[in-house]
């Protein structure tokens, strides 16, 4: 019945042309999933994926809008203009930089508050971590300032009890107060 010692039970009613292709289909899997090396490919190809699983418009968008936002409680120097910039820069998002400055300027009073609601439409898309590296990376530009007001404290702590990552956000913050 099987034609070979490598052959599969399962395989045994499929054409012997689809039967070659599925062996040496599940052969290469094997390799791929089970070979040393191609086990570390495989991880730098999830790293790559996931890298660029985080420039989604979306994930720009926020980041950008949440970082502006922040930065703009005590009025937008030149060197947090600066640092929205070159963030951008890095991310290939000017688009979305200057959707953030518009979305800002339709009315930087309630700006915070309708920043929110759009995170409330948009951040179930991405996971804990990625919300919480969002998070993290507002907070560093904050402290590359200088100095990290009360209010941008409160609100960064608003929006990680939004996202539900404040235990892990309020973490972070102990820990890298205690390491400097």
């Amino acid at each position: 019945m099987l034609s070979s010692k490598n052959e599969s039970p399962i395989f045994k009613n499929i054409p012997n042309s689809l039967n070659i292709f599925f062996q040496d289909f599940f052969t290469f899997i094997k390799k791929l999933f089970f070979d040393k090396k191609n086990r570390i490919k495989l991880r730098l190809v999830y790293i790559s994926a996931k890298f660029t699983l985080m420039l989604s418009s979306h994930y720009k968008k926020v980041l950008l809008l949440l970082k502006s936002v922040i930065f703009n409680y005590h009025g937008l120097d030149e060197h947090e203009q600066k640092i929205l910039k070159e963030t951008a820069e890095k991310m290939n998002a000017t688009e979305e930089l200057q959707w953030v400055n518009e979305f800002i300027l339709q009315d930087d009073l309630s700006a915070f508050d309708r920043a929110r609601g759009f995170f409330n439409t948009v951040i179930a898309e991405f996971t804990k971590e990625q919300r919480l590296e969002i998070i993290r990376q507002i907070w560093e530009a904050n402290r590359s300032k200088g100095y990290v007001s009360e209010i941008e404290a409160a609100s960064l702590l608003k929006i990680a009890k939004d996202w539900g990552v404040q235990s892990d956000f309020i973490t972070y913050v102990r820990n890298s107060h205690n390491s400097t």
